[in-house]
């Protein structure tokens, strides 16, 4: 062992170092909480104040922008915290490090896929016409009840 170099040679070999990414992702989880609680605080604020609500109600508060925003942060948010705590669990119990690259990266993949369908239902729900759904829905009759 020379004196720029501290690792054992073993350790040299095996490259089973220290990652370096630990402190980030330890804040990410703690922020991440932090921001859940917050939002989550909201969210159930929220869905309270509108309990005698019917599905119409609830569609025209999702559409207000605040909402919506506040909707597809909670729901960011969520998946994120999510993903760094599976992740965590991944890198413990899962052997082999092809497995463990596989598995975290099919980890980030869902997680990426779950805010993308997540931002394109809430963009959905922007652009749908709510009155005109309301009232096409009230105009069915349903046949064979009386």
């Amino acid at each position: 062992m020379t004196s720029s170099n501290l690792k054992s040679p073993y350790k040299q070999v095996s490259r089973l170092g220290s990652a370096h990414n630990g402190t980030l992702h330890f804040w990410n989880q703690r922020l991440s909480a932090v921001a859940l609680i917050i939002l989550g605080g909201w969210f159930v604020y929220a869905l309270f104040a509108q309990v005698p609500a019917d599905y119409y109600s609830v569609l025209k508060w999702v559409k207000h922008p605040f909402n919506t925003f506040a909707l597809f942060a909670l729901i960011s948010v969520m998946v994120f915290h999510t993903q760094l705590g599976l992740q965590i669990i991944i890198e413990d119990y899962v052997h082999g490090h092809g497995a463990r690259v596989v598995s975290i990266g099919l980890l980030k993949i869902l997680s990426f896929v779950l805010v993308a369908v997540t931002l394109v239902f809430l963009i959905r729900i922007q652009i749908i016409d709510i009155p005109t759904i309301h009232a096409s829905l009230m105009s069915v009759t349903f046949q064979g009840y009386a």
